[in-house]
């Protein structure tokens, strides 16, 4: 009977929130926003200073060009975030059906746990314009809860305990959430 309710735990966890099209569409377009040309007039402003040394200048290309690069990484990490998450998904239907074991499919979480931290510390790396720092953090809020989900779903199964799944659902549906917030707030290079 267990292996029923983690087997519907699973199913909830498969089909929770938007479709990865859905995902995928909403954040292709917002990023394409975010990237759309700006203008190419210059202007440099002195960043504040504290010291004897001479200000530093800080042009508003510069800036325009810090966007860009963290706006085009992190486009490309939330591609590889859709990925895993695609292949969360899949697995988890798989699993939930009998299409591949329960051992299987928590080896595969296991990898997909790996991928979703080395993802996490690849966009924690980068450093947005002050303009896209809430964009930024909710991504790596919804990171971080993936990663969550993940490992709780891993231990449901280690455990036979869905109470694990459960909240791994739960947590799913913060997780987009979170990514839904990032794709409202990220703006303009």
């Amino acid at each position: 009977m267990r292996n029923y309710y983690v087997s519907f735990l699973l199913i909830l966890i498969t089909f929770c929130g938007p479709s990865d099209q859905e995902v995928q569409a909403q954040i292709d377009a917002d990023v394409n926003s975010a990237l759309e040309t700006t203008t190419t007039t210059s202007t440099t402003t002195l960043a504040p200073t504290t010291s004897t040394t001479k200000p530093k200048n800080v042009s508003s290309s510069s800036q325009n060009s810090i966007c860009r690069a963290w706006a085009t990484a992190t486009a490309s990490n939330l591609s590889t975030y859709q990925s895993i998450s695609s292949s969360i998904s899949s697995d988890s239907y798989d699993a939930a059906y009998g299409f591949i074991t329960f051992y299987a499919y928590q080896k595969n979480l296991e990898s997909y746990e790996r991928r979703l931290i080395s993802l996490e510390n690849s966009q924690k790396k980068l450093s947005p314009n002050t303009a896209n720092n809430t964009a930024h953090n909710h991504i790596l809020d919804a990171l971080s809860t993936s990663i969550s989900v993940v490992s709780f779903t891993i231990l449901g199964l280690e455990l036979d305990d869905p109470s694990y799944i459960e909240l791994a659902a739960d947590l799913q549906a913060l997780a987009t959430q979170s990514i839904n917030s990032s794709t409202r707030t990220l703006k303009d290079c």
